[in-house]
């Protein structure tokens, strides 16, 4: 039988210090049948000259500055494969991360969308060794889940005609907001069918200081607005009041973590505060898949930090 065929989505802007090393690793796949499509989002660097040279191995793309998910609708126009991959510019993958994604989503029942689980690099591609331990590896994920949680993974392969049917990422994202377009389509995905998430660290995250997350305003605005979203569309009864008070708890912790690594620490408290005063129920750490007692480790860590 012959394997399916996957288009590997690289928006860029302003990469050129990591947009090769991206392409390179899509290019390097052993899934055999693999299609590369860069978009330059208006760069003012050398991306588009980097990925001029790839010539016909690649298709490539250029649109004045729109923002990632109009660069990402753009490729996703553009893709001829039956699944769809996302991949960021300043990341890189696992020469079998394509291959193994596409046997899972393949299993039984037949799965919409599945992910993987991401290694921390640095700024050179050296593994950082930071990043929480993956819990309950190899499962499927729930839509509460999506919805509870903010951080997903952003390896991610999906049924490219699902995407086509819900209208792909949302523009609106990233013009006051920053980032969440994906988890804001992760969830849409999610409400129409199964979802599965591999254990296995199969794309290295490059952290290098100029992530997205290192603005905590945008980046939590852009929550906010995936929350919303989730609470106009019905997605869970908002008579379930337990599960919307833990999201809430969920959204100021992981705010609160975003104000911290942006050294930040009394915002950060702020946030870690009303994490308890948003739900004073408990929120058990196997629900919302943290560590246990998170809440009261970050607000106690701030604390020290705050405190002569």
């Amino acid at each position: 039988m012959t394997s399916p065929s996957v288009s590997i989505i690289i928006p860029a802007y302003n990469y050129q210090a990591y947009v090769q090393q991206a392409v390179d690793s899509a290019l390097a796949q052993t899934h055999p049948h693999i299609e590369v499509i860069a978009i330059d989002d208006g760069s003012q660097d050398a991306t588009p000259d980097i990925l001029s040279t790839f010539d016909d191995r690649i298709t490539f793309l250029q649109q004045p500055n729109q923002g990632l998910a109009a660069a990402r609708n753009r490729g996703i126009d553009q893709a001829s494969g039956e699944y769809l991959f996302f991949l960021d510019a300043d990341d890189y993958l696992a020469p079998d991360a394509i291959a193994k994604m596409v046997e899972q989503i393949s299993q039984p029942p037949g799965y919409i969308m599945t992910a993987a689980a991401y290694a921390n690099v640095d700024p050179d591609g050296q593994r950082l060794h930071n990043e929480p331990p993956i819990p309950n590896k190899n499962r499927e994920i729930s839509l509460r889940e999506l919805i509870l949680k903010n951080r997903f993974s952003p390896a991610v392969l999906v049924h490219s005609q699902t995407l086509k049917d819900l209208g792909s990422f949302d523009p609106d994202f990233g013009r006051t907001e920053m980032g969440s377009e994906d988890r804001d389509l992760w969830i849409r995905v999610a409400a129409t069918g199964p979802v599965f998430m591999l254990g296995e660290r199969l794309v290295f995250k490059r952290q290098h200081g100029t992530n997205m997350s290192s603005n905590p305003e945008r980046q939590t605005a852009s929550m906010r607005r995936t929350i919303r979203n989730c609470r106009l569309q019905r997605l869970v009864p908002l008579t379930d009041f337990p599960f919307w008070a833990r999201v809430r708890a969920v959204y100021h912790y992981q705010a609160g973590l975003m104000y911290r690594e942006a050294h930040r620490n009394a915002p950060a408290l702020r946030e870690f505060l009303l994490a308890f005063i948003r739900c004073p129920l408990p929120c058990p750490h196997e629900t919302v898949g943290l560590q246990p007692w998170f809440r009261t480790r970050a607000l106690l860590v701030t604390l020290r930090t705050l405190l002569p």
